[in-house]
């Protein structure tokens, strides 16, 4: 009998490896690689734990938002070929000066990239402000409690370590939140403008609330429909009896139902 030679078994256990990889597709966990200048030997606080998938920043800055702005667009316009080495290094030198996050390129078992970053302790205290991009250009806000934020950059500021008791109420969403299918949304509105359009009738500034608004491929606009969690039954029925049959833009009228309900898809 012939023995078979080591690399045979190496080959086809990387296949084998890499078919069950693909298999699970964009959803299966990844480790962020170093973002260039970064050493490889350098240690997360997060090691051994699973990082969030995100792209943090604190959106109270006006600096910070307009640089996220301007490297948005150029991580939405890579599409489903993922983010790249760069996107992420461009990320980083915009938000790096401000201290609040640490940018890294994650890659998935698809070669699917996205840009993923960790907020600072600061900012991790005062509930923060998140996004990610993902492989599709797919963007997520989280609510951030503006308040508890300015009191945690004064107990810095003092000497102090920040109070968590700063953080509202509630600021943080449950997985059992309540989830909203908004339709007709314009497609040049950007997840910043679906947030000024709900967050007053969702419960203010402070209130919890999730935006997921997917674009399309080309990076030419969102799809037209947004998926909206918001803290609480009561923030659900206020934003659907406020926003439902709205007229946006141009002849476009908002549609809002709680997501899952039976609709007819055009």
């Amino acid at each position: 009998a012939v023995r078979r030679s080591g690399w045979r078994r190496s080959v086809r256990g990387g296949l084998r490896g890499g078919l069950r990889g693909g298999a699970r597709g964009l959803c299966a966990p990844v480790r962020a690689a170093p973002i260039e200048g970064e050493s490889e030997t350098e240690k997360d606080d997060t090691d051994g734990a699973e990082a969030e998938p995100v792209v943090a920043m604190d959106a109270t800055d006006p600096t910070v938002r307009a640089a996220w702005d301007s490297v948005r667009k150029q991580l939405i316009s890579v599409g489903r070929a993922g983010v790249r080495q760069s996107h992420a290094n461009s990320l980083a030198e915009a938000l790096r000066a401000h201290s609040l996050v640490k940018v890294k390129l994650a890659s998935d078992a698809m070669d699917a990239g996205r840009a993923a970053a960790e907020l600072t302790a600061l900012v991790k205290r005062a509930g923060g402000s998140s996004a990610y991009v993902g492989a599709k250009g797919q963007m997520l806000m989280f609510a951030r409690d503006e308040g508890a934020v300015a009191a945690a950059a004064a107990g810095a500021a003092s000497g102090g370590c920040g109070s968590s008791s700063a953080r509202a109420p509630g600021a943080r969403l449950r997985k059992s939140a309540p989830k909203l299918f908004m339709g007709g949304v314009p497609h040049d509105m950007t997840a910043e403008d679906v947030e000024a359009l709900v967050r007053p009738h969702a419960g203010g500034p402070a209130a919890p609330l999730r935006i997921e608004l997917p674009v399309a491929r080309d990076g030419s606009g969102n799809k037209g429909h947004a998926l909206l969690t918001v803290g609480s039954a009561e923030a659900a029925a206020a934003v659907t009896a406020a926003l439902n049959g709205k007229a946006v833009g141009q002849e476009r009228t908002l549609s809002v139902r709680p997501d899952g309900a039976k609709h007819k898809r055009r």
